[in-house]
Order: structure tokens, then C-alpha cells, then sequence
């Protein structure tokens, strides 16, 4: 029935709309957590920690701690949603999000799939959030999706705490908002080598109820994101 709807709106779409864009937003992120969801339930929101027979994630072990264990939820996540959902075709380093929305209306709705137990605010490079949006034509919008997770160690399984999701136009432009880390793969530092982060809850909670700003005007703001991001580590030298 979500889906339904989502569709309906894609093919009533036109560019000068910005009120249906809205719609398509709300309609895109419940379907996509909704899906995330039923992965979850598929499981009674626990995922056993066990190879072979053997618990792996009691008490003490080193799994416990490793960020691996995100990615291969990620991947079982993706698996799950397929069809309706097709995966980033570039490698993960190489590509700003996981999955896309499978349509034949000319969108690109994308999830950036994130899945933790403890807050990881890392998006993806400034420079491949900057080559999605660089292909005009199409109408995108960008999901950060996230299942937080805690692991029971006497169980030794992974539980699920909720899932939450916020879209990145819905805070990149905001003032004080457009944050990144200094990751860089090469000997000359390269502004857009790091990761766009996301803001604290706290500054997430103290903006207006969401806004989304028009397609192209969002489009030209991630063309010219690499001056964007100098301006910022600018003023965070002046103040200091």
C-alpha cells in the first residue's frame, strides 16, 4: 500500500512542484524504513551470533566490537530488499549509497544504509555525495537509514533497538549544519577526500520541522560543495 502510493506520486510528478517533492520524500522514507522493518521482524529482531553452532558474540569476545559485523547486516539488509531495490553498482568506497529504488520515473531515490550499535555520524566522501548529484536529469534524494543495535551477550545474538532515518537535503545548506572529517587517501590534502558527517541529535532537534529545499537548488549547492567546505573550515580557524 506504501509503495502503492509512492508510486502514484512518481508518475504525477513535475519539476516545478516543490510541494510534491515533499510528498515523494515522506512517501520514499516510510516505505524504505517499513522494509527495513519487515527485515527485522522476518528475524523477531534478534539476529543469533553463531557459526557452525558456536556462539561468537558472548561476553568478552572480539566480535563484539568489530564494525564488520555492520556490514554484514548491511548485506543482508540489501539482499532483503531486492527487488524493489537494486545495490550501489560501483564498490562500496567508490559509491556515496547502497541501494536504489527500482522505478522506471526518471528519479534517483537512494539509501545510504547504516547499521550500529554505537553513533556513527560518517556519511560518505564529500566527493561522492558530490558525483551523485553531478548527473543532471533526474530527480534525487538521498535516505540515511539507520538500524541501531544492541548485542546480548549471554545470548550471544544481536537485537534490534529502532530504526531512524533523516534525508541529507534536509540539513546539508542549514548554517553550521555542513560538517566533515580530514580523511584523505593521497600525500596533498584534498577537501572533498573527507567524510560529510552528520550533526548531533541536539542540533538536528533545534531545526524547523523539514523543509526540503528545490531539487537544483540543491544540485548547485553540492556542485560548489567543495568551496562550501574551505568556507567552513575557514571560519573554524577564525574562531579558534
Amino acid at each position: 500500500m506504501i509503495e502503492k502510493h509512492l508510486v502514484g506520486l512518481l508518475k504525477s510528478y513535475r519539476p516545478a512542484s516543490t510541494s510534491k517533492i515533499e510528498e515523494i520524500a515522506t512517501a520514499f522514507q516510510a516505505f524504505a524504513e517499513q522494509r527495513v522493518a519487515d527485515f527485522w521482524s522476518a528475524h523477531n529482531n534478534e539476529i543469533p551470533l553463531e557459526i557452525d553452532g558456536v556462539k561468537i558474540g558472548l561476553e568478552g569476545s572480539s566480535v563484539n566490537s568489530s564494525t564488520a559485523l555492520g556490514f554484514v547486516l548491511e548485506e543482508m539488509i540489501i539482499q532483503y530488499l531486492m527487488p524493489e531495490f537494486e545495490r550501489a553498482t560501483k564498490a562500496k568506497f567508490k559509491s556515496s549509497y547502497d541501494c536504489r529504488y527500482v522505478t522506471e520515473y526518471p528519479f534517483d531515490l537512494v539509501v545510504n544504509l547504516k547499521v550500529e550499535s554505537k553513533n556513527n555520524s560518517g556519511i560518505a566522501s564529500a566527493k561522492n555525495i558530490q558525483r551523485f548529484y553531478s548527473p543532471e536529469g533526474k530527480t534525487k534524494l538521498y535516505l540515511i537509514l539507520k538500524s541501531r543495535y544492541k548485542i546480548d551477550e549471554k545470548k550471544s545474538s544481536i537485537r534490534l533497538v529502532k530504526v531512524e532515518s533523516i534525508y541529507l537535503e534536509e540539513f546539508l545548506q542549514i548554517p553550521d549544519m555542513l560538517k566533515s572529517d580530514s580523511r584523505n587517501w593521497s600525500s596533498t590534502y584534498k577537501i572533498l577526500s573527507g567524510r560529510l558527517l552528520l550533526p548531533s541529535k541536539r542540533s538536528l532537534a533545534s531545526v524547523a520541522p523539514r523543509e526540503l529545499p528545490a531539487p537544483e537548488e540543491f544540485r548547485v549547492f553540492v556542485e560548489n560543495l567543495g568551496e562550501h567546505l574551505i568556507e567552513v573550515k575557514r571560519a573554524k580557524t577564525s574562531d579558534t
